[in-house]
């Protein structure tokens, strides 16, 4: 071991030799050690960055929703739990009264858990085709959580797919 190498270099030399083998097996078309690798760096690198004192949230988002972007499944997964969370909470707060309809329109009928699922996927998907609008400061507060949700979501995937395209 190099003079003055303490644990936190040791830890960087490991997120470098993972680097590294994540390349050499990604040029030599090994893309299932090539993607053993990237986990092992990406891991490397949140206990590394934790070492040094910084909580990177972004990257421990990132394990936390989707495994470094290499487990679609655990994606999915937190897709339906969040569209499961909102919906619930948006039929709450339709029986609570904090939504009221937009404009001089008449809205359609509110169906119990079907109109707040819906509320839930045209939210998250920002497309605001939604008859409702928020009244009670905290259903716009948990509106505006949701489409940030939805954004983090739709990123998530997104990055998932270029690095599957990358890699295959």
């Amino acid at each position: 071991m190099p003079a003055g190498l303490d644990q936190c270099g040791l830890q960087h030399l490991a997120v470098r030799a993972y680097s590294r083998a994540n390349n050499s097996f990604a040029e030599a078309g090994e893309l299932n050690a090539s993607e053993t690798e990237y986990l092992n760096e990406r891991h490397a690198r949140l206990v590394w960055s934790k070492m040094r004192g910084k909580h990177p949230p972004a990257l421990s988002t990132w394990k936390t929703t989707s495994n470094f972007g290499m487990s679609i499944p655990y994606w999915i997964g937190w897709i339906g739990g969040a569209l499961a969370a909102f919906s619930l909470l948006y039929e709450l707060f339709f029986r609570l009264q904090w939504f009221e309809p937009m404009g001089n329109t008449t809205p359609s009928a509110w169906i119990p858990l079907w109109s707040g699922f819906y509320y839930t996927i045209n939210v998250t998907s920002s497309l605001a085709l939604v008859e409702y609008q928020p009244v009670h400061p905290i259903c716009q507060a948990v509106v505006m959580l949701n489409v940030i949700a939805g954004y983090l979501l739709l990123g998530i995937g997104i990055g998932m797919v270029g690095r599957i395209m990358r890699t295959h």
